[in-house]
């Protein structure tokens, strides 16, 4: 008959080897900066860039300045990303921002046609828009 000693030492090992049965999860190794232009010239009216991963269902946004410019606050996974440009949303304090001049085909995933490959370190994207 088997001690239980040996058969705990058994499950311990094989326990050990496994880990604790936690799937590993990618980091965010990656900065990612840019800027949004429209028709040559920054977009000075604000809004999001979105980064989506069709592969691994990654995602990442960024808040656009005055000047254009965009910073992903907490850095991105690598790999591939479908990206949007969306004007900024109605707010309390803004129930109705001014028109936006992003053209509709960079708002849905569907008709925009930017991408970005996003590599480990530092990134610095430019995306131009056209009207």
């Amino acid at each position: 008959m088997v001690s239980r000693w040996v058969v705990l030492t058994a499950v311990c090992g094989i326990w050990a080897v496994s880990g604790c049965g936690s799937e590993s999860k990618p980091t965010a190794s990656s900065s990612v900066e840019g800027v949004v232009t429209l028709n040559g010239a920054d977009l000075i009216e604000g809004g999001t860039v979105n980064f989506t991963s069709p592969a691994t269902g990654n995602a990442a946004i960024a808040m656009v300045g005055p000047d254009g410019k965009f910073v992903v606050v907490g850095g991105m996974v690598p790999g591939e990303y479908k990206v949007t440009v969306t004007p900024l949303a109605p707010t309390p304090e803004h129930p109705a921002p001014k028109e936006s001049s992003v053209p509709d085909k960079y708002r849905s995933p569907v008709t925009s046609d930017l991408t970005s490959k996003i590599t480990s370190g530092k990134n610095e994207l430019k995306f131009e828009l056209k009207s």
